[in-house]
């Protein structure tokens, strides 16, 4: 299956260029380790009433003001290690040392591309809702096969209009008409695509749960991982679209 292909050479580059990798992600994704950490020091920011009509924690200012920032660091740091892979992948640009080469103009493009696209993924998953609202009304046990055709839906959109990213890293500008046209082509892989991603997440959000039952500390690190892997392959995955699907690269 090619979705499969495409999965498995966008895993591939990363793993394969582990050590570049590692350099373009490490320092960057520390901002996420540490905006966890505060949050899992401070609990009272995530907390809920234990009974309804009860009083939310009392929250120091100071806390949320470190909070926020570290969120927003964190968000920074997320586009920063998506746009530096991009240009390594695609351009073969790689800064010395550590720290990877921080480009603030494509990293403020990409924030505004990736929040256009997650407003076409809402409106999409919206108007999904609707009738698989009423369908898990009235058919409560297809309440989970429904949920996974909604987030399957929302990946292949989200694959067929994502490559502006990559496109934006390396200073292309591409058209959502234009990406749409462009992924066209592989619309069968990309259905496979985002069929093998479903099943992946769906896999690690089980994990996910045996491993908070089992240990909070073990999940903390299952997630960081879990996480540090997510990042880089989602990003190789669209860097991979976008060279199959735009500059006409072959995986084979």
């Amino acid at each position: 299956m090619r979705g499969w292909k495409i999965f498995t050479h966008s895993a591939g580059l990363v793993f394969r260029n582990f050590d570049a990798a590692l350099r373009i992600s490490l320092l960057p994704f520390g901002a996420h380790i540490l905006s966890q950490a505060w949050l899992a020091g401070h609990p009272e920011l995530v907390a809920m009433p234990t009974e309804l009509g009860g009083e939310l924690p009392q929250v120091e200012p100071l806390t949320y003001t470190v909070f926020f920032v570290l969120q927003i660091a964190s968000l920074v740091a997320s586009l920063w290690i998506a746009v530096a892979w991009h240009r390594y992948v695609l351009t073969e640009e790689m800064g010395k040392g550590w720290v990877p080469v921080f480009r603030g103009d494509l990293v403020l493009g990409y924030l505004g591309r990736s929040v256009l696209l997650g407003l076409l993924m809402l409106l999409a998953l919206v108007t999904a809702a609707i009738p698989a609202g009423m369908l898990m009304t009235a058919m409560p046990f297809a309440t989970i096969p429904l949920l996974l055709a909604c987030l399957y839906a929302a990946l292949y959109l989200f694959f067929r209009l994502g490559v502006i990213l990559p496109a934006g890293a390396i200073g292309q500008r591409i058209t959502l008409q234009a990406a749409w046209q462009a992924t066209g082509r592989e619309q069968g892989a990309i259905l496979g695509l985002a069929l093998v991603v479903v099943g992946i997440m769906s896999v690690m959000f089980i994990l996910s749960i045996v491993t908070q039952s089992m240990s909070p500390s073990v999940a903390g690190i299952f997630g960081l991982i879990f996480g540090w892997v997510a990042t880089m392959v989602g990003a190789s995955l669209l860097t991979s679209l976008f060279g199959i699907c735009v500059e006409q690269r072959s995986i084979d």
